[in-house]
């Protein structure tokens, strides 16, 4: 009994069992062997989990699959018996943590309410995940919290991935890819990235006056990778700017400085999972804002393992994902983006 996607375990109930014992009380006339995980995909019948024999009276006996496989081996003996009779079912497994949805579909739910932190990953990580396959990870704040999200390990197949700096999302990612929204009160949701290939997210914080998070995962039906592991938390929601920054939108020209600027930035606090600041350039109608990077230093690399540890993120317009930079600029590299 096996599901085509590997997605099911099996459970088994029995209703009645019936298979006499032998002369000294074990199962050497007859017995029944069930393997609940895969041994015979090796011939290692030898290892089965478990001999059942005699007559069972506790009703029903309810034995579950590890994986999507489980196997029977009958035998009978000299003696005769009433044999038995069980009903099988497959149950969507995923092997991912958080409340599931009752209907089996892939969509799990994480409530502040419930847990203030804890871990996520794709159906089935560390194995490669499924395809084929949209899956739904909601994250509940409650009122005047932020939702926190930390990838630790990321890997979404991509044909085209991510290897040039500030080119993330909808036009690099086109066969598998995870996106991440702000969910508000009136129903709307706000699309903060699309992401594929290795090209970690960075640390996100959902918005102020965001309810919570949604996460998607988007698999066809080609090649799977392994997928992601992450971690979430319900914070106390911070000021507008973070833990630092600020409004600047009074001179035609300035400088944005990284916290303890040319000194490295400094960890988050004790106890908090990131720090964020938040910087908020306006400019006069019918200006734009020419942002120039002179000097950038963050950890990570965009064109390879991506930006788990830190990150800058760049909002060209209100209603647009945002671009994502970290790694080093090269001291003749020209970084300018325009609104």
């Amino acid at each position: 009994m096996q599901d085509s996607q590997n997605l099911e375990r099996v459970k088994l109930e029995f209703k009645k069992f019936d298979i006499p014992k032998g002369e000294k009380g074990d199962c050497s006339d007859g017995f029944l062997k069930l393997y609940l995980k895969g041994q015979e995909a090796t011939d290692n019948y030898e290892k089965f989990d478990h001999e059942m024999c005699g007559q069972e009276e506790k009703s029903p006996i309810v034995m579950v699959s590890d994986g999507p496989r489980l196997v029977l081996v009958f035998s009978s003996g000299e003696l005769q018996g009433g044999g038995f009779k069980a009903k099988y079912s497959f149950e969507t497994e995923y092997k991912v943590p958080g409340t599931a949805a009752p209907d089996g579909a892939c969509n799990f739910t994480y409530r502040s309410s419930s847990k203030k932190k804890g871990e996520f990953n794709s159906p089935r990580y560390p194995s490669n995940y499924p395809s084929n396959l949209t899956c739904t990870y909601n994250f509940l704040a409650t009122p005047n919290e932020q939702v926190t999200i930390i990838f630790d390990q990321f890997k979404i197949r991509a044909d085209s991935a991510n290897t040039s700096y500030a080119q993330m999302g909808v036009s690099s990612c086109h066969e598998d890819w995870l996106e991440m929204y702000n969910l508000y009160k009136d129903g709307t949701e706000k699309l903060i990235g699309r992401y594929c290939g290795m090209t970690t997210p960075g640390p996100m914080e959902s918005n102020r006056g965001a309810i919570g998070v949604r996460i998607l995962l988007h698999t066809d039906a080609l090649g799977v990778y392994s997928g992601f592991k992450a971690r979430y938390s319900f914070d106390v929601a911070k000021s507008i700017f973070g833990d630092c920054g600020g409004n600047v939108s009074s001179s035609n020209n300035g400088e944005i400085l990284s916290p303890n600027f040319p000194l490295n930035y400094d960890s988050p606090s004790r106890g908090m999972p990131s720090k964020t600041c938040n910087w908020y350039i306006n400019v006069r109608p019918n200006y734009k804002i020419m942002l120039n990077f002179e000097i950038f230093s963050f950890e990570g690399d965009p064109a390879g393992r991506g930006c788990s540890a830190a990150v800058v993120r760049v909002w060209n317009t209100k209603d647009d994902p945002p671009l994502e930079l970290c790694g080093e600029k090269g001291s003749k590299d020209k970084w300018e983006f325009l609104s």
